[in-house]
């Protein structure tokens, strides 16, 4: 039997969770699927645990490899697929039984690259906090919206809006496994940028010529927020950096406008905003860390006179216009003022 869909899971660490999300997979109401557990060097349970269900299922293949990452995980069972669709499930999240089927549908009735869904955002008591439902009614995207998605991915292009107009990711999705191979479609890794389904999705939509938006939530991530202090380093800036500089190699390649490129930079913008405003918050009786990270998002002078001097300005709302401008001068002082002033106006709301 080919399968219909081949439905891929990166497996590290999650032990906890994956025999909850596997069971959700068996049990999908498609069942002419392949299920590809890819063993990501885990050192916990997981490795056996993906034996033990191979032997209850014959759909189930298991691939053991070397730690290497997310990204380059999901290539490993990509290079393994063997159905018309593919599908990349994180291991710590679920999906509904039907996700698969109704996907495959829309996918296989309107001959789509790929077929989105709604997610639900479960909270670490397993109750639902948002339903993040993207159209209201089926919804399809021809060539050219494809690459205006593209845009809106990275950032939103409304001046009252700060973040992407969609979320960024893959596993709420199947892609046809031979669009993603003709224009040679992967994943980067993780260790080399910071969002490797950004990357992808670049890829993906710049190319892509039909794409569908079904109007049903069908897949569970699992939001268990770690403390900010373990998920906040001073690092971080850096590879958003990385990012923004990866992100417009990728807009140039595809052609998009001077203009449309300019969303990069409001990508930076937002992301050094959330890095100094997150710096300040973990480390204000640490002036030596304050300093060291500033001086990071300081020392990149050229960077930020080339992001105020272009068209950026058009994707700003007034108070990221006086936040790049702060930045461009390097006026400590005054960024300084603008954070204690906003994290007053967060107390007061509360």
């Amino acid at each position: 039997m080919k399968p219909k869909v081949s439905i891929i899971l990166p497996i590290y660490g999650v032990e906890r969770f994956l025999d909850r999300c596997i069971k959700t997979i068996i049990n999908q109401t498609l069942k002419e699927i392949e299920i590809i557990l890819v063993d990501d060097g885990s050192l916990d349970k997981c490795p056996k645990m993906c034996d033990n269900y191979a032997l209850l299922d014959s759909r189930i293949k298991v691939i053991h490899k070397h730690n290497e990452g997310l990204g380059l995980a999901r290539n490993t069972g990509f290079e393994h697929a063997t159905g018309e669709y593919v599908a990349f499930i994180d291991s710590d999240d679920y999906v509904d039984n039907n996700m698969i089927k109704i996907l495959y549908e829309y996918a296989k009735r309107h001959n789509l690259n790929a077929a989105y869904c709604g997610t639900k955002i479960v909270n670490k008591d397993g109750c639902i906090i948002e339903d993040r439902l993207e159209v209201e009614t089926y919804t399809e995207l021809n060539k050219t919206e494809c690459k205006q998605h593209v845009l809106d991915l990275i950032a939103s292009r409304e001046r009252k809006k700060i973040s992407s107009k969609y979320m960024m990711s893959v596993w709420h999705s199947i892609f046809n496994r031979n669009f993603l191979k003709e224009h040679d479609i992967n994943f980067c890794s993780e260790r080399n940028f910071i969002s490797e389904d950004m990357i992808f999705d670049i890829d993906f939509f710049s190319v892509a010529s039909k794409v569908g938006f079904i109007p049903y939530s069908l897949y569970y991530y699992c939001f268990n927020q770690d403390s900010l202090s373990r998920q906040f380093n001073i690092n971080l800036y850096g590879r958003y950096k990385k990012q923004y500089y990866e992100v417009i190699n990728k807009l140039l390649k595809y052609k998009f406008t001077d203009e449309e490129v300019c969303i990069a930079h409001k990508y930076m913008l937002v992301k050094t905003r959330y890095y100094i405003k997150h710096l300040y918050l973990l480390n204000k009786n640490n002036k030596d860390i304050l300093e060291k990270g500033l001086n990071k998002v300081f020392s990149d002078k050229e960077m930020w006179n080339k992001i105020y001097r272009s068209t950026v300005r058009n994707y700003l709302s007034v108070s990221y216009r006086i936040y790049l401008y702060i930045l461009k001068s390097r006026n400590k002082f005054l960024l300084k003022t603008l954070e204690d002033c906003s994290f007053f106006i967060s107390k007061l709301k509360k």
